[in-house]
């Protein structure tokens, strides 16, 4: 049985693994496992990762179509036998002792659930979209959970993954309207149980930073995060306070945008700021789409979901 268990999540990529794989051969803890989620029509990404990876503990997961990242890391974890569960995207890397300081942890805090880290470029800009601390090592809470997850930068034990029900499929990319915030959603549920989960920003991993002009389609897709951050707040029963405080942040850097004259970056963050309190609104009625299998403790959707069809 492995330790860890690495699942990737993958669709409409075929070249962009190259420093993720690179960072697999080189830890310096490679007790592990690699679980790929490939949701690309065409198989041609297992023929480059076999080669590469031929070394290694690797499965290989076809489906023909997108299940949205939520149900493909849920799919992996099917598959998953570490104890330890990580999700890193398919563009992030880790560096050479990532897994060895995350070990550390749970070595050293036996009741430890999980561990997150800092996700930056390699030149320590943000890079996952919102401010994460920094220079810190702190136990998460429902006050600090948005400022130290990240998907490419959690590590949790499988027991209470598990046992909280995974992820829910409702939020995620590929989701029908809720686009973000699976990942933080999963953590908090996880700190519910009363064990801790600890934030360390001395476990850094590495993803490239947004490169791209503030168009339509990146309104869109802030407007997306925000309503997955709204759905999350509902759902883990913050406050109309806390809902006012969170969109207030977007819509002052909004304010302070149109001031400087960039109009394009100021609608992207009032969009994400509406997106905030529309999807804490929207929360009861998208949420009965979905529920939770009292005998599984699994997201069962009753909606919106196509079968995989599996390869």
């Amino acid at each position: 049985m492995p330790y860890f268990s690495l699942i990737v999540a993958t669709i409409n990529r075929t070249e962009h693994h190259l420093n993720l794989i690179k960072s697999l051969k080189e830890q310096s803890f490679k007790d592990f496992e690699i679980i790929i989620v490939d949701q690309n029509s065409h198989s041609r990404l297992k023929k480059q990762l076999q080669s590469q990876l031929s070394s290694y503990n690797l499965t290989y997961l076809h489906v023909r179509h997108s299940m949205g990242l939520s149900a493909a890391r849920n799919y992996g974890l099917k598959n998953a036998s570490g104890q330890v569960i990580a999700f890193p995207d398919d563009d992030c890397w880790y560096q050479k002792n990532t897994l060895k300081k995350v070990k550390a942890h749970f070595d050293e805090m036996p009741t430890l659930q999980g561990v997150t880290g800092l996700v930056t470029d390699p030149s320590g800009d943000y890079s996952a979209g919102g401010f994460m601390l920094k220079k810190q090592c702190v136990q998460i809470t429902r006050d600090n959970a948005w400022m130290t997850t990240n998907s490419s930068g959690i590590f949790l034990k499988k027991a209470p993954v598990n046992y909280v029900g995974n992820f829910d499929e409702a939020i995620g990319l590929g989701a029908p309207r809720f686009i973000s915030g699976e990942e933080t959603d999963l953590v908090l549920r996880i700190c519910e149980l009363g064990s801790p989960v600890l934030y360390d920003a001395d476990v850094n991993v590495f993803h490239e930073a947004f490169d791209g002009s503030y168009d339509k389609k990146e309104r869109n897709r802030r407007h997306g995060y925000g309503l997955g951050f709204g759905y999350i707040l509902r759902k883990n029963e913050y406050t109309l306070s806390d809902l006012a405080f969170y969109s207030s942040i977007h819509f002052a850097k909004g304010a302070f945008l149109l001031l400087k004259l960039q109009p394009r970056r100021a609608w992207s963050h009032i969009l994400q700021g509406w997106g905030r309190i529309q999807g804490y609104f929207q929360y009861p009625r998208y949420s009965q789409l979905y529920k939770l299998s009292p005998a599984t403790g699994q997201t069962e959707r009753k909606h919106f979901r196509r079968r995989a069809a599996i390869g």
